[in-house]
């Protein structure tokens, strides 16, 4: 692996054996680089999600998950938030008619 200040390099992420061809090639790899300031710039040139605590050392230095869209335009919607209430025994129909118990 290529070192430098400001080098980072993504490492393929292999995917499970039973799923051959359900991943785009390179969709999904770690971001690796000597330091963790390396990494969250390349984060920050691709426009991509970096959370620090995400981050962590291995062989290849210091890395951070990165996925790369493979359908074009599609992101995670800024409106998936945290789970706030559990629904259980809820009855299909209930949708289909509106109810709201």
């Amino acid at each position: 692996m290529e070192r430098g200040k400001d080098k980072v390099v993504l490492v393929p992420v292999p995917t499970g054996g039973g799923f051959a061809g359900a991943v785009e090639e390179d969709a999904l790899a770690w971001a690796c680089g000597a330091d963790g300031e390396a990494v969250r710039g390349y984060f920050a040139a691709a426009r991509a999600p970096f959370e620090a605590a995400l981050q962590h050392r291995r062989e290849e230095g210091m890395c951070h998950i990165f996925y790369r869209p493979t359908v074009e335009g599609f992101e995670a919607s800024g409106e998936d938030g945290e789970v706030t209430e559990l629904f259980a025994s809820i009855d299909p129909a209930a949708f289909l008619a509106h109810r709201e118990t």
